[in-house]
């Protein structure tokens, strides 16, 4: 059903044409942001933990190297393994009632990840960027 669109056709939305134009254009732009954050984050945090360390403070680059003191896995299996949880977690609001799927999904995902966190398979940061 996805198939014959484009990546512009997913970021406008029917209010658009139906809101004041700053606030359409300032939703749209919104969207923007939203999507680029969405797609470069994990790759970013991979970048930087990984092969550039060097690029931001060193207050931060011991900030992090402590919250991933725990974690037995590097950075890219950790992000992989998050984003596959997160995707499991989406599908999952997909399949249950829609008067309970938001409250379910939300209480599921601060469990999941509270735990993870606490047994020490994540970092904190991880679980932002995710």
């Amino acid at each position: 059903m996805i198939t014959p669109k484009i990546l512009p056709e997913f970021l406008h939305s029917s209010d658009d044409a139906y809101d004041n134009t700053y606030i359409a254009v300032l939703a749209k732009i919104l969207r923007i942001i939203c999507v680029f954050i969405t797609l470069t984050a994990s790759s970013l945090y991979i970048t930087v933990v990984s092969f550039n360390p060097e690029v931001i403070p060193t207050e931060y680059i011991i900030f992090i190297a402590k919250s991933r003191a725990t974690v037995p896995s590097n950075s890219f299996l950790e992000v992989v393994i998050m984003e596959v949880i997160s995707e499991i977690l989406r599908e999952f609001l997909f399949r249950v009632p829609n008067k309970i799927g938001p409250a379910i999904g939300i209480a599921s995902a601060i469990i999941i990840g509270q735990t993870a966190v606490a047994a020490g398979l994540f970092s904190p940061l991880m679980m932002i960027i995710i």
